[in-house]
């Protein structure tokens, strides 16, 4: 019942983001547009270092991978790790938190935020926002341009893919430097909440397979 409550809670705290950001949307007279490349620090595309190198895997870095993202506004758990060594490996590929993460091959449009200092495999491409870009912002528009996004990976080939280049050359409808400033800190503490809720849902996941493994065991 709390896990729903909690599930509950943040669906309506995500109605409460997008309806804030709809409203800063409706007149877009002021706003101008700018590629992905233009309001990024850097546009990463992520690497999966050697996995014949048992000393790159461990418990310190969280490695995403598409699973990892579905049904996820924040990626706070992984199902694989890298090792500190593994991190330095690959150091150009490091995302700090905050940066916006989105499948581009084969499962296209899916988006997440990182919580913590983490690393991707290949399959997808994330933004490090500029100073005075609201990474918020960037995470909803893209939210809303799922079929826009697959569409641009099909490209005449069986397999969806949107490459690092053409990623970096999408398009948005960026805001004043005022109202986007306005924009994340009303929904800067939204989001906190939302991931409050998330990292609570998890633990309150794994003792529930605890108790029923438990259970079940008596």
């Amino acid at each position: 019942k709390r896990i729903q409550l909690k599930q509950k809670i943040n669906e309506n705290l995500e109605k409460t983001a997008q309806c804030l950001f709809d409203e800063l949307n409706i007149n877009k007279k002021s706003f101008e547009e700018k590629t992905i490349a233009e309001i990024s620090n850097s546009v990463i595309c992520g690497k999966t270092p050697s996995t014949a190198v048992k000393e790159y895997w461990g418990s310190d870095i969280p490695f995403i991978t598409i699973p990892d993202m579905h049904g996820k506004n924040f990626i706070s758990q992984t199902e694989r790790y890298l090792s500190l060594k593994g991190k330095s490996s690959q150091e150009n590929q490091t995302l700090p938190p905050k940066s916006i993460c989105v499948s581009c091959i084969a499962t296209v449009g899916l988006v997440s935020m990182t919580t913590t200092t983490s690393q991707t495999n290949q399959q997808i491409n994330s933004i490090v926002c500029k100073e005075g870009i609201s990474p918020f912002y960037v995470f909803l528009t893209l939210k809303g341009m799922d079929e826009e996004l697959k569409k641009l990976g099909a490209g005449g080939s069986t397999t969806l893919n949107i490459s690092k280049s053409l990623f970096a050359s999408i398009k948005l409808k960026i805001p004043t430097k005022k109202e986007m400033c306005d924009f994340d800190k009303n929904v800067s503490t939204i989001f906190d909440s939302i991931l409050c809720n998330e990292k609570e849902i998890i633990n309150l996941q794994e003792l529930k397979q605890l108790l029923v493994s438990r259970i079940s065991s008596i």
